[in-house]
């Protein structure tokens, strides 16, 4: 019997009565589906710590968040409307990154994850959807909270491959967005309204960044395809294949 892969996933840090990490059952729910075996990280500052604890996993799930320092990707006002990450999940998260991509660990990032790795690798965001694009599509409803749309799919992607069609339903519980890729990332998804849904490495490794949260669809066997592929690919890493 094959071992599970072990795959990395950081938590919400919030500071209530006591400060607590939390993370969606949901998150490590579909990785145990797809055959792997989640690790919640704790939040640690030092680097050569953070390194340590990536060293146990192979492959990493990046969860979705609040919202990012608006600083971090180059504007000095903070919108009304944004709400921000803990700074101590924010410096973990980032350094966390950075450390997969030191080591070529595979990577899904899920919603606020997938803007962590645009920022991370300097682009840039849209504060508020609503405000700047005033004719997009509800990407956040109050009640219900979530929003359904479609994706269309660029053929010839690792996430084309992946998900195996040209356009699937997804769900929307955002108000940010990428504005800009990153240099070295390429748009693999959009939203009828021109929304980027989705980034890849033009490199061909495997980080795959989605803007919805395919967690939260486990009954969705187009949407589970993206845990097997992550479960997948962390095993060819163990097997130095990657």
């Amino acid at each position: 019997m094959r071992a599970k892969p072990v795959i990395a996933i950081n938590c919400n840090f919030e500071e209530q009565v006591l400060p607590v990490s939390t993370a969606g059952a949901a998150y490590y729910d579909c990785v145990l589906d797809a055959g792997g075996l989640p690790f919640l990280l704790p939040h640690v500052s030092e680097e050569k710590d953070v390194e340590a604890l990536l060293a146990l996993a192979r492959g990493l799930l990046l969860t979705g968040s609040k919202d990012i320092p608006p600083h971090l990707y180059g504007e000095s006002e903070i919108h009304p409307k944004t709400q921000l990450i803990h700074p101590r999940r924010t410096e973990f998260d980032f350094k966390l990154f950075r450390a997969a991509l030191k080591k070529r660990i595979p990577v899904l990032a899920i919603c606020g994850g997938m803007q962590e790795v645009n920022v991370a690798l300097g682009g840039d965001l849209i504060q508020d959807i609503a405000d700047f694009c005033p004719n997009s599509l509800p990407h956040r409803k109050r009640k219900p909270h979530i929003a359904m749309h479609r994706v269309t799919v660029k053929r010839g992607t690792l996430l084309h491959k992946v998900l195996g069609a040209d356009s699937c339903v997804t769900n929307s519980y955002h108000h940010q967005s990428v504005r800009n890729p990153a240099p070295g990332l390429v748009v693999s998804a959009v939203c009828e309204d021109g929304i980027i849904e989705a980034l890849e490495p033009e490199d061909g490794r495997f980080i795959l960044a989605v803007q919805w949260h395919p967690e939260r669809m486990r009954n969705d066997r187009v949407q589970t395809r993206l845990f097997t592929s992550l479960v997948s690919a962390a095993r060819d890493y163990a097997a130095g294949k990657r």
